[in-house]
């Protein structure tokens, strides 16, 4: 199931920029959470769609989240690019997430390209979350709080 996607956000860029630019503005914060959710292991081990390898670059810093992102998952970011432990983490924190995109950026979100300093920024907030989520781990959801909110925005775009 998808998680996110680039193309959700790019009317958000206004900017008159080359297409590379405009992708990544728009999915930088998705680009953020996996190069997060790989540093903290979250990388399938045997994945469907990509070499482990793959993950391991993003891992070891050879290449960034949003290229990751754009280079082979086609601006994609699927349930089937995290392991289990990472989906449900995922599931329980990405919603949360986004809500909080602009005040753990400390600016507007599509604005800046990938930097360094919103990716610290992004790793400090899940970090808390997740030493949070392991802390007090959420009771069982049920079976409507499982659903993704792109699984619930999409549902709702559709019956309009």
């Amino acid at each position: 199931m998808i998680i996110d996607r680039i193309d959700w956000y790019e009317e958000f860029i206004t900017d008159d920029i080359s297409e590379e630019e405009r992708l990544e503005k728009a999915g930088a914060h998705i680009g953020y959470y996996l190069e997060w959710a790989y540093k903290k292991g979250f990388a399938p081990s045997n994945p469907e769609t990509h070499a482990v390898a793959e993950y391991q670059k993003v891992a070891n810093s050879e290449i960034t989240g949003i290229q990751f992102l754009i280079e082979n998952c086609d601006t994609k970011f699927w349930d089937v690019d995290l392991n289990e432990e990472g989906q449900k983490f995922t599931s329980f924190a990405y919603n949360t997430y986004l809500s909080n995109l602009e005040t753990i950026l400390g600016h507007k979100p599509y604005i800046e390209k990938y930097n360094q300093l919103d990716l610290q920024n992004v790793s400090k907030y899940l970090d808390k979350v997740y030493a949070d989520y392991l802390t007090n781990p959420p009771s069982e959801l049920t079976s409507r709080e499982k659903q993704s909110f792109f699984q619930k925005l999409k549902d709702c775009l559709l019956k309009k």
